[in-house]
């Protein structure tokens, strides 16, 4: 290797304290990860900011280490120059939003209406709550922070492994406590845990540690397919030549897919399990739609694939036909909509009424996270009069309302660069495809979801999200393509 040649390993050639510094922020990153949606699904402002300062500080601390061992990043800023600029440009824009040193007529109408009625004049900005603005900024930052932490991880195969592999298990987890709640009580377990700090009730279907239902659903349907991945490839290694004949040859690949089933069944069933009984129809079927994307986007070009794919497609139908004789009733009743007809009803009109809302500023918007308080001022007799709105159930809808339509389209571009570059992994590299492969059947659950509720606004989920796509993005070059270029 040159002078000033990378190492095509992470972890590989670096002085052993540098390499047992780096390993050691990399174990905490996934611990990190694992206890993120403990508290409530992190959904609350003591989750956001024990998870901004864990995250924000095992970056600093990992840049340091490679400023101070001078080994440079292992993907440099060219790599990723789209989403540090359209990251950028909005977390700068959130920043601008809550300031009073914009000019006068880019201010919301509603700091004028303020000092009218209070008799005295209030400095005006562009964002009618700047504090729920300056939230919604640290929740990004904190986002965004895990997805540079995943990416300069997961340029080591062995690392993006590694943060699927924890998003798997720390989901089976969530769902394990789920079962157990359900199985002994929550009265229970709250004489064994503080009851400040952890979700006991779980209410018309499983939440674990969430709030909603359907975000619990959401996050088992990312450990889900991160879970199918690594059976996938497991499955892959099994149907490889093993060196025998005949039927010897035959019975090895029969005893490697077994060892496979076994291995990650007790992964798969809670994560099913929970998926299941938390009754929500969004979660079951962008679950099981992201698998069959996995299924259908494995290319694997040996004598093996076409077996490989059969293999995969047959567990997941079988997995899905189980799963429907299990909750068949229930979840043909959820999908089919009859037991929410009012809640449909609802969120219509709540998209109706936020289209409305952003066409009064539709360039600058009302600031970053500021829904619930712009909401009320635009709301009508479309929505019954008990109730109140937080969030728009659209989270598309939500930013734009937030950030004006000019930087939601940035943020929704830089996103739609990540998965595209993420696509192209998939198709494109012949090893290593796993964390790729995740990291868009993740951005399809996500995706689907944001149109229908607001998962994604959720740290418990988002967090995770933001680290599969960061361990993907990393991975969706091949070894042989200089990562400097």
């Amino acid at each position: 290797m040159g002078k000033n040649a990378r190492p095509t390993t992470y972890f590989g050639d670096e002085p052993v304290l540098v390499a047992v510094l780096q390993r050691s922020v990399g174990w905490a990153f996934l611990v990190a990860l694992g206890f993120v949606p403990l508290i409530f699904g992190a959904n609350v402002p003591l989750a956001w900011g024990i998870n901004a300062t864990a995250f924000g500080g095992l970056l600093v601390l990992f840049s340091l280490i490679e400023v101070v061992a001078r080994t440079g990043p292992l993907i440099t800023a060219r790599r990723i120059a789209v989403p540090l600029v359209t990251f950028g440009l909005v977390m700068a824009w959130i920043y601008v939003q809550g300031q009073t040193w914009t000019p006068a007529w880019t201010h919301a109408p509603e700091w004028a209406k303020a000092s009218e009625l209070l008799g005295e004049t209030l400095p005006g900005r562009i964002s009618v709550n700047p504090g729920e603005t300056y939230l919604g900024l640290l929740r990004l930052a904190t986002a965004t922070s895990v997805f540079l932490l995943a990416l300069q991880l997961g340029r080591d195969p062995v690392w993006a492994t590694r943060i699927v592999g924890a998003m798997a298990i720390a989901a089976a987890i969530q769902a394990i406590y789920a079962l157990a709640l359900a199985a002994i009580g929550p009265e229970t377990t709250s004489r064994l845990l503080p009851a400040s700090l952890f979700k006991f009730e779980q209410r018309e279907g499983l939440t674990g540690t969430f709030y909603n239902r359907s975000h619990f659903a959401i996050y088992m349907a990312l450990g889900l397919v991160c879970t199918w991945g690594l059976l996938s490839r497991d499955l892959r290694m099994s149907l490889v030549d093993h060196g025998f004949r005949d039927r010897r040859e035959i019975l090895a690949r029969i005893v490697g897919i077994g060892r496979g089933l076994a291995l990650y069944s007790v992964l798969l069933m809670p994560l099913l399990l929970g998926m299941l009984l938390s009754n929500s129809r969004g979660g079951v079927l962008f679950g099981f739609s992201a698998v069959l994307l996995m299924v259908f986007l494995d290319k694997t070009e040996s004598k093996h694939g076409k077996a490989l794919r059969r293999t995969a497609l047959a567990i997941a139908v079988l997995g899905a036909i189980l799963a429907l004789s299990a909750r068949g009733e229930l979840i043909g009743t959820r999908l089919a909509g009859t037991t929410s007809e009012n809640t449909v009803d609802d969120r219509v009109a709540t998209a109706v009424i936020t289209l409305k809302a952003i066409q009064a500023r539709p360039l600058l918007g009302y600031g970053y996270g500021s829904f619930a308080s712009v909401f009320p001022m635009f709301r009508d007799d479309t929505l019954p009069l008990l109730g109140r709105w937080k969030e728009a159930h659209n989270s598309y809808l939500e930013a734009i309302l937030g950030l004006g339509a000019p930087m939601a389209a940035v943020l929704f571009g830089g996103f739609a660069w990540i998965v595209g570059v993420c696509v192209r992994g998939v198709l494109k590299r012949r090893r290593n495809r796993l964390a790729p492969a995740v990291a868009v059947a993740a951005a399809l659950i996500i995706a689907l979801h944001a149109a229908v509720d607001f998962s994604i606004q959720i740290q418990g989920v988002a967090l995770g999200f933001a680290a599969l796509l960061g361990a993907g993005y990393a991975q969706s070059w091949s070894s042989r393509e200089r990562i400097t270029s």
